[in-house]
């Protein structure tokens, strides 16, 4: 347990763990949980892993669902285009990227 406040903003000063199905446990399978276990760290920290997509909350923190969802979004188009599953677009990849640009300013 944190007994300091002030690590938890720190990166890497505590580790969160948040288990989804003691709230909704028809989330997994009967007798199984799902744990979602993180800590705060800057970004600069991270490597870059090759077919690794950022999409959702946790990776834009303090974004509203429109945001959250409009990340799926655009992930799942960049998703299918690098697989070959929809033609690449320029244009849209380029005015995807300007919306969610505009979606962060009001979040």
């Amino acid at each position: 347990m944190q007994d300091d406040w002030a690590n938890l903003e720190k990166p890497y000063g505590s580790i969160f763990l948040s288990i989804p199905t003691v709230l909704d446990s028809s989330l997994a399978p009967e007798g199984h949980h799902i744990l979602h276990i993180f800590t705060t760290s800057c970004i600069e920290d991270w490597k870059a892993i090759d077919g690794l997509y950022c999409v959702g909350d946790s990776c834009f923190p303090g974004q509203g669902v429109i945001a959250v969802a409009f990340s799926g979004i655009m992930c799942a188009h960049r998703v299918a285009a690098d697989i070959g599953l929809e033609k690449r677009s320029p244009i849209l990849d380029a005015a995807l990227l300007r919306f969610l640009g505009w979606l962060r300013t009001i979040a």
